[in-house]
């Protein structure tokens, strides 16, 4: 058993440190923006990621 899986760095920044461990400096973040529709779909099937990623704006939250 390993135990808890360990809290996010931007949670840890949020809520405090209260064991006083290292922030982990090398924690992968994601890329901002929008993901680009791969160019091997039809183009029903662009015009429905065009629509999906619409929900994914920033606006949209």
């Amino acid at each position: 058993m390993r135990g808890r899986k360990p809290k996010p760095t931007h949670l840890k920044l949020l809520e405090g440190n209260p064991g006083r461990r290292p922030i982990n400096g090398a924690e992968p973040k994601p890329t901002a923006g929008l993901p680009t529709c791969p160019a091997h779909l039809n183009p029903s099937a662009k015009a429905e990621w065009k629509r999906l990623v619409q929900d994914l704006t920033p606006s949209a939250f």
